[in-house]
């Protein structure tokens, strides 16, 4: 409906998708000399899967991760060149149950596949719609 941003500074002008209460991505925005707020954002959630759906159903231009981003057809990425922040990934469980050998294999084994994912050698990206 706006036309294809071409650069970081267009992204402006579009609706735009991101994080509620972080302000991680205005922060990034920011970085690039972008000056955005909370009211840039057409839609905000906390909830990376809202999100991901959000961004999905044409909602707006937002972040994912790119190995989810190639597995849709109906997204597309947007800035290719443009570098993104690396936000952490938690795993996390109750310590009343970590010294649980069932547990800890499923940790171990979701761990290593994080690690994979991660590393963009597993099964797993950054999109807009």
């Amino acid at each position: 409906r706006r036309g294809r941003p071409e650069k970081p500074a267009d992204l402006a002008d579009h609706a735009l998708v991101g994080f509620d209460r972080s302000d991680e991505i205005i922060r990034g925005f920011t970085s690039f000399g972008i000056p955005v707020g909370r009211s840039h954002f057409r839609f905000r959630t906390d909830n990376q899967i809202v999100l991901w759906e959000a961004v999905r159903t044409g909602n707006g231009i937002g972040l994912g991760q790119e190995p989810l981003a190639d597995r849709d057809p109906d997204l597309e990425k947007l800035l290719p060149d443009v570098p993104l922040p690396v936000l952490p990934v938690w795993l996390a469980m109750h310590r009343d149950v970590r010294t649980s050998m069932r547990i800890r294999r499923v940790a171990d084994f979701l761990h290593e596949g994080l690690k994979l994912y991660s590393a963009g050698t597993g099964s797993g990206a950054n999109s807009a719609r």
